[in-house]
């Protein structure tokens, strides 16, 4: 081997060791963005639903900074004020690469809620400015049941106080208004046909009032029974007619 070929071999090598010693690039680290409370956002789909359960209100959340910029895989708890079921958070909880969540809210109980919603953060829990109200309004009248019982009368005078029922949704809410209309008839009697005033009645203010009820005949143990004309009913407690 030539002292030129082995001169050339060396600095070769020499290249080589030197190259793989040489500095290593470093990927840059990503900026942490912190939510902005004033930048982020709470909207809802709809500001009304039906109180069955069902009928469903969504909540978009969208976390931003003071840039502007959006946040991602932030921690969010949205809650709901009132009595109806909580906020459905069975599913994510932290929003995605656009800054944004969506969670579900439904309930049984016809009433006014107000949402929130809070950022989890290292430093510690960011509220959200907006804070939009929701209504759910109660459905349709599934049964009536009396307030006002009927109490002991006199043959020919009304009953006192007024018999009242109150309309109710299948979940209990009182229904404020409906087309649907209740009546009254007498029952558990051996004389049918006694009872003056319980024509039928338009159902408002969550109910209905009975307010000239008379009955003809002196007898002990009768009942009312109301029946709405969407074919649900209810039977008060019996009570006397006295002459």
């Amino acid at each position: 081997m030539t002292v030129a070929l082995m001169i050339r071999l060396l600095v070769g090598a020499g290249l080589a060791v030197l190259s793989s010693c040489g500095p290593t690039s470093m990927p840059m680290p990503m900026p942490v963005r912190t939510p902005d409370a004033a930048n982020s956002t709470l909207e809802v789909s709809k500001t009304t639903a039906v109180a069955d359960n069902s009928d469903t209100i969504e909540l978009i959340v969208t976390v931003k900074d003071s840039t502007g910029a959006p946040v991602n895989e932030a921690g969010v708890v949205v809650a709901a004020s009132g009595r109806g079921t909580p906020v459905d958070a069975s599913g994510r909880t932290s929003t995605g690469s656009d800054g944004k969540l969506t969670l579900a809210l439904r309930s049984n109980v016809a009433e006014t809620r107000t949402i929130t919603a809070t950022v989890t953060t290292p430093s510690g829990p960011v509220a959200l400015s907006m804070q939009p109200v929701v209504t759910f309004l109660a459905g349709p009248l599934a049964n009536v049941r009396f307030t006002v019982q009927p109490s002991q009368v006199r043959v020919g005078l009304p009953i006192t106080p007024a018999v009242a029922l109150a309309a109710e949704d299948a979940h209990g809410n009182l229904v404020a208004s409906s087309d649907v209309t209740v009546s009254v008839r007498l029952v558990r009697t051996t004389m049918a046909g006694g009872l003056s005033g319980g024509a039928a009645k338009r159902v408002s203010d969550g109910g209905v009032v009975f307010d000239a009820l008379t009955i003809a005949n002196a007898e002990s143990g009768v009942a009312l029974r109301a029946e709405t004309s969407n074919g649900s009913a209810a039977e008060s407690m019996t009570f006397t007619v006295v002459p």
